[in-house]
């Protein structure tokens, strides 16, 4: 049962972050507009233009292959907390403007829900990593 729900997470992680590379890459102007309307500053934006997208499909890649697995949901989980702290941020009003949202399948989102989806991936990230970790504690005392 556990094998069959890590395996689910990883794909829907797979899928993710495929999914939000690709976009950005496929809309790249879209991209580039977004994150330079963001409340940050423009070095900070462009570097993110170019680290973010390959970042991203990175995770995927490592979810994909069963001895990089372990770096894959560290990785989400480092990804998806930055995310996460940064739509906080947001809700917070720490910033002196509210960004437009997000592309993708998250741009219908408020904030608020934006950020209650990126809590469940942080959640999913997390447990996929500990139940990945428990598998591999038991295959290393079998």
């Amino acid at each position: 049962m556990k094998k069959a729900i890590l395996l689910m997470i990883r794909l829907l992680l797979i899928w993710l972050y495929s999914y939000v590379a690709f976009s950005k890459w496929f809309a790249f102007q879209r991209f580039v507009h977004d994150m330079h309307n963001q409340p940050f500053a423009r070095w900070l934006a462009d570097t993110l233009i170019g680290v973010l997208p390959p970042l991203e499909l990175a995770v995927a890649v490592l979810l994909l292959f069963p001895r990089l697995v372990t770096w894959g949901f560290r990785l989400s989980v480092l990804l998806m907390g930055a995310f996460t702290l940064y739509v906080g941020a947001v809700l917070l009003h720490l910033f002196d403007r509210v960004p437009c949202a997000c592309g993708g399948f998250l741009s219908g989102l408020g904030w608020g829900q934006h950020g209650a989806v990126n809590l469940v991936l942080l959640g999913v990230s997390v447990a996929g990593w500990y139940l990945h970790k428990n598998r591999e504690m038991k295959e290393m005392h079998a």
